[in-house]
């Protein structure tokens, strides 16, 4: 499942059927400020390369597919495109809120042609030097990063020269275990490495989680919440019922792939509007609402918006987002305008439920419903903000890392802080095993009390 969700979101295959046809008026080389790579378009079919300062390569995984072709309006009949004039192109992927800029250029750089020598280390460099260019944590460290890169380098340096005495498959499980530590030293939280061949990934999240989070977490929790809720609709990763008390309660497990084969496109949104559609007429009921985001690991931002703009239309805002482009200065984080369609509802009582899993796009719905007057009970979320960016090595290993800082509403620098609760509560697995959720029982009792009454 989680390589599935990888190959998915690094876009490997984000190809579909000719709609409207390739064109020929985009034909030329396009830089894209901000993400490192260009595109290479001839006769409407374009290549893909990733760059650093050294390395140029054509790469599978990436902010676009490997290959593919533009048409009038759309990358793929998939992403929107938009020329702004003659030299300047715009594109935005359905779970994003922004776009991206493309910039005409001349010709590529000439080290796009030359090979890169294949070697542990150079491996590793491309991965450094793209922690370097793009990381959004790199200001905030890198004293403490240059010093471990060097202690790196010098292992794979002595990985490299007794290469020929091991076997290929132990030499490529020793690197990587080394990148997985440099990345576990770099402390990003959404930064992760997968190669197919080794049938290994690793996460930080989820090496992080493993300390944090109780065993079968999800699975118990599902368990444990039948004795509290009575589901009226459920699609994938979106729950909406009631508690046994009279409280609305929506379960959201991602930001996304509300249907089956569509991950943020037209079908998903149209789920998340039914569902918001229904919770608005419960709320005739009751007007009082919890809002779950303990699984929420994130997904798009638009989704996050919608839902934000559903239970505050007026007053709901996301942290801002910057992104870190050439010679390390950061730049806006386009807003995107789109929210949800007005509903006829008013919740006075909102509370949400968070934890250590609640991560990027369930995070800024999280801080924005604070800022707006919710209440949040349960444990500090992850505090990864960021977008992630999935780049490749010339070994065809993928990784990702946080290329983005998010600012609150008072400047203050959000990545690595989490959204803290009002009313901290933790869950232990004695607990579950009793089929209790406490965290839960806490929003029942304050709604139950009035407490939270304006």
């Amino acid at each position: 499942m989680i390589l599935a969700s990888f190959v998915v979101f690094s876009c490997v295959s984000c190809v579909l059927p000719f709609r409207d046809g390739p064109v020929l008026k985009y034909d030329g080389i396009w830089s894209a400020e901000g993400y490192g790579f260009y595109l290479v378009v001839e006769n409407g079919i374009f290549t893909r390369y990733q760059f650093t300062q050294s390395s140029c390569f054509v790469a599978a995984a990436g902010y676009l597919p490997q290959t593919g072709y533009l048409s009038n309006t759309s990358v793929n009949d998939w992403a929107e495109l938009h020329p702004i004039t003659e030299n300047v192109l715009k594109i935005r992927r359905p779970q994003d809120s922004h776009f991206i800029e493309l910039v005409r250029v001349d010709s590529l750089p000439g080290y796009c042609n030359v090979s890169l020598v294949d070697t542990a280390l150079s491996q590793f460099v491309v991965l450094w030097e793209t922690v370097r260019e793009r990381s959004a944590l790199f200001d905030a460290k890198q004293e403490n990063l240059e010093s471990i890169y060097k202690k790196y380098v010098n292992r794979l340096v002595e990985l490299d020269l007794v290469m020929s005495l091991i076997d290929d498959k132990t030499t490529e499980n020793i690197l990587f275990d080394t990148i997985k530590e440099f990345l576990v030293e770099l402390g990003d939280g959404h930064a992760f490495l997968m190669s197919s061949e080794l049938e290994r990934i690793f996460t930080f999240q989820q090496d992080r989680r493993a300390h944090v989070v109780p065993r079968n977490y999800p699975e118990r929790l599902e368990v444990a919440l039948k004795h509290y809720i009575d589901v009226e609709s459920e699609k994938p990763n979106i729950k909406l019922g009631m508690t046994r008390y009279g409280h609305v309660y929506l379960s959201v497990i991602e930001m996304g792939r509300f249907r089956q084969g569509d991950a943020y496109g037209n079908d998903s949104m149209s789920v998340l509007q039914n569902i918001l559609q229904k919770a608005a007429k419960l709320s005739r009921h009751s007007d009082s609402i919890i809002v779950d985001l303990r699984l929420n690991e994130g997904g798009s931002l638009l989704f996050s918006e919608v839902i934000g703009r559903f239970l505050y239309p007026e007053s709901f805002e996301q942290p801002s987002l910057f992104y870190r482009a050439e010679g390390g200065d950061f730049f806006i984080y386009q807003r995107f305008e789109k929210v949800s369609e007005t509903f006829s509802h008013r919740f006075n009582n909102i509370i949400v439920l968070l934890g250590p899993r609640t991560g990027s796009a369930a995070e800024h719905l999280a801080y924005g419903l604070k800022a707006s007057g919710a209440m949040l009970i349960g444990q500090t979320s992850a505090g990864i903000y960021s977008p992630v960016m999935v780049r490749s090595l010339p070994n065809g290993w993928f990784f990702g890392i946080s290329n983005h800082i998010a600012i609150g509403s008072h400047n203050e620098r959000l990545e690595g802080r989490g959204v803290q609760p009002i009313l901290e509560i933790t869950t232990h697995t004695k607990q579950l095993k009793l089929e209790r959720d406490v965290v839960l029982e806490a929003a029942i009792q304050f709604l139950n009390k009035g407490s939270l009454v304006k």
